[in-house]
């Protein structure tokens, strides 16, 4: 199709940090990581296909964290303050 991945790619992060320059979508992503993709949780059920949409899930979570992690390290510690912040 002629498209250049790598610019696919540089795109993509472009725009994941400009995002994360916003409060609302730093509490958002949190949510979204902690809350539905459950990265911090186990992810085992005794039931084959459970396990496998937690797994699923999970993987999608720590995919996310890793492109924050890739774009800015600061991040990961700056989302977990804030959502300590945000709870109390």
């Amino acid at each position: 199709l002629g498209v250049d991945v790598d610019s696919v790619v540089i795109t993509s992060d472009d725009d994941l940090k400009a995002l994360l320059q916003l409060p609302q979508f730093r509490r958002f992503i949190w949510r979204h990581i902690c809350g539905d993709c459950q990265i911090f949780q186990t992810a085992f059920s005794p039931n084959g296909s459970i396990f496998a949409s937690n797994e699923g899930r999970k993987s999608v979570g720590l995919d996310m964290l890793a492109r924050i992690e890739r774009i800015d390290p600061k991040l990961i510690p700056q989302l977990m303050m804030e959502h300590a912040e945000w709870q109390a």
